[in-house]
């Protein structure tokens, strides 16, 4: 009997992958099968099925990841789970096409059995699950080269030209400029953020980008990190879907912490 895709997915994490143990696969497994399809379809795949509806490397390889906030623990686990899913699902991918799947089945029962007759003995030292991050304040190596292969979405520079002419070059929070502040450096600086988060966007959206609700605004460095931070992530329609802060929420914080007696 031909494994289902679940197994052979179960199969090769097993076989390859010495990262996991039994629970971080389980772990994995349930993330790519459960969120993948609606990171996906929030991030223009909205005719993608299940996990397994299309296993072409090519698809994957152009999946996009840019753009995830990472400001909160929650926000950073998510993004892990993404790139982690990814990565395997590349691998499986490759690792499909040669597989000997009933020698593998037939490994796995050995296994179980091996391990059904060993219950009651003394147990082996528990295995180290590295799938999580380490813990703060443990002592670790800095400087350590690793390479990471991203996928950027495109930005449409007369777009941005509009939104620093109309703002000039000001932060539309808290009124920096930069040339005020640091001189010849800082002239004609600013970053530009989207009112209308980037990964809630499909290959195709249009939009104004003076709209004040879903256009572009210009922010300095700490205001646009704010902003950021202040928007989460719900559950829409059976979609994972980024609700972020809006100008007039951050204007109005900052307000308040900063107005004047």
């Amino acid at each position: 009997m031909e494994p289902s895709s679940h197994d052979k997915f179960l199969l090769y994490l097993e076989t390859t992958s010495y990262k996991f143990n039994e629970e971080g696969r389980k772990k994995l497994i349930e993330f790519a099968e459960k969120q993948m399809p609606a990171f996906l379809h929030s991030n223009g795949y909205p005719d993608f099925g299940d996990l397994y509806s299309n296993l072409e490397l090519s698809f994957w390889n152009g999946v996009v990841t840019d753009g995830l906030p990472t400001s909160t623990d929650e926000e950073r686990e998510y993004a892990h789970m993404v790139m982690e899913s990814i990565k395997y699902i590349k691998g499986f991918i490759k690792f499909d096409k040669t597989a000997n799947y009933k020698k593998l089945l037939a490994d796995k029962i050995k296994r179980e059995k091996q391990k059904a007759s060993l219950k009651g003995q003394s147990a082996p030292a528990a295995h180290v699950d590295n799938s999580q991050p380490e813990e703060e304040g443990q002592p670790r190596k800095e400087g350590a080269v690793t390479q990471v292969s991203v996928t950027h979405y495109e930005r449409n520079p007369e777009d941005r030209r509009k939104a620093l002419e109309r703002d000039g070059y000001e932060c539309q929070v808290c009124h920096m400029n930069f040339v005020d502040t640091y001189g010849e450096i800082g002239k004609e600086y600013i970053e530009v953020h989207h009112l209308y988060p980037v990964c809630n966007m499909g290959e195709n959206y249009q939009f104004d980008p003076l709209d004040p609700e879903k256009g572009l605004v210009c922010l300095c460095s700490n205001c646009h990190s704010m902003i950021h931070r202040g928007g989460h992530y719900e559950m829409i329609d059976g979609e994972r879907k980024m609700v972020p802060m809006t100008l007039k929420e951050l204007q109005d914080v900052y307000n308040e912490r900063n107005k004047t007696e």
